[in-house]
């Protein structure tokens, strides 16, 4: 199936060495491509942010987000949000939710150990260390990991649950 392209647009197909459909002008893809461009949901709207954070951790997830065929925008963000993050990640609205599934794929895919880590923290352990955590504190009693409770002057933000 390697020696057929198709065109994404009206389904025409082509040998191989041909590049664009000559009916639309559209580059032409492989019926791999072809799956995983259909797959993605029509983006249209206006742009939201589905994640803030540092330059470098949001590059890494567009990345994979682009990698799953889904266009997204690094733009700077308000510092309005308790975390005060500089960049957000963008997508447009219709995709949204399929965006997100897809950051949390990918979130799995280059922090590994992170789900390993909420599970402790859900089940009252250290993250870090794995020691038992007292409700309401603020810190590891043993490692003195900074959990986030309390001590944030948002009003917004719940106290403590986006640290």
């Amino acid at each position: 199936m390697d020696d057929v392209k198709i065109c994404p647009r009206c389904d025409a197909e082509y040998y191989a060495h041909v590049n664009t459909c000559r009916s639309c002008d559209v580059e032409l893809v492989t019926p791999d491509e072809l799956k995983r461009l259909k797959s993605v949901p029509r983006a249209e709207g206006a742009l939201i942010c589905i994640y803030e954070g540092d330059y470098d951790r949001i590059s890494h997830l567009a990345s994979a987000l682009d990698s799953d065929g889904i266009d997204a925008k690094i733009l700077k963000a308000p510092k309005a949000g308790c975390g005060g993050a500089d960049f957000g990640l963008f997508v447009p609205e219709t995709i949204a939710r399929f965006a997100a599934l897809k950051v949390d794929e990918a979130f799995n895919r280059l922090y590994p150990d992170l789900k390993e880590a909420e599970e402790r923290l859900a089940g009252g352990q250290c993250p870090a260390c794995g020691a038992t955590l007292m409700e309401g504190y603020g810190e590891c009693p043993d490692c003195g990991l900074n959990l986030g409770g309390g001590g944030c002057n948002d009003s917004g933000c719940g106290g403590g649950s986006c640290h």
